[in-house]
């Protein structure tokens, strides 16, 4: 490190600036920095973009703001939401997050989901469409056709072979755009499944019941309420 008395500012670099904040340069240039109107300046904007790195760097493994309202609304894969559970249980930062987004419970799922940055579609069931196709599992399926803004679901609800059995649930996206589909009963996630580069889905071994269907779009989720399977 040299030693001169006196220093252009041109020559001092970030790292003489990093040495002077660790206390480990030549007497001659700290005093230069420390009375270098020029130097401060520079030493001001380090410090800030080394607070920022720091701040970023400290939470990097924390999960998103969508990731924990996700979390509170029970709609996390069952792996991922024990991955959240371990998580909140070590860090205090996503605690207090996690109680900012949980706090309001008088808001809606459809409201918390908005205030987030993404778009809850409401499903509008639409006349069945005229299309129809044959079957060779017994009795032809019900058939449904939803719409929510740009986005259209044809769902097919196949009934069992043999009475008692389980239903499946065969659905089409109009325009096929990547994403996951979730089933719920009773706001309970059953299970997911990923649309394929056609567009479709499917939920197979249904018990009789009223299911919710959410499909992850992009920043939209697309939810089609009161889904019927096998009950009048």
């Amino acid at each position: 490190m040299t030693d001169q008395g006196d220093f252009e500012h041109t020559g001092i670099g970030e790292g003489d600036l990093l040495a002077y904040l660790d206390g480990d340069v030549a007497p001659a240039l700290a005093r230069h920095i420390a009375h270098c109107v020029l130097c401060q300046r520079d030493l001001v904007a380090l410090t800030a973009l080394d607070a920022r790195f720091s701040a970023a760097l400290l939470r990097a493994d924390c999960p998103s703001a969508e990731t924990l309202l996700e979390y509170t609304a029970s709609l996390l894969a069952p792996q991922i939401a024990r991955q959240v559970d371990t998580h909140l249980a070590a860090c205090a930062d996503c605690r207090a997050e996690f109680a900012l987004i949980a706090a309001p419970a008088a808001l809606s799922l459809a409201e918390r989901v908005m205030q987030s940055g993404r778009n809850l579609l409401r499903a509008v069931l639409l006349p069945p469409p005229l299309l129809a196709t044959s079957t060779l599992r017994g009795a032809a399926p019900v058939r449904h056709h939803y719409t929510a803004e740009k986005y259209e679901i044809l769902l097919s609800i196949v009934p069992p072979l043999a009475p008692g059995g389980t239903f499946t649930v065969e659905g089409q996206l109009g325009d096929a755009v990547p994403g996951e589909v979730r089933l719920l009963r009773d706001e309970l996630l059953l299970r997911s499944d990923i649309i394929d580069d056609l567009g479709f889905f499917a939920f197979d071994a249904l018990a009789p019941g009223v299911y919710t269907l959410q499909l992850q779009l992009g920043n939209s989720v697309m939810q089609v309420d009161a889904l019927s399977v096998g009950e009048a």
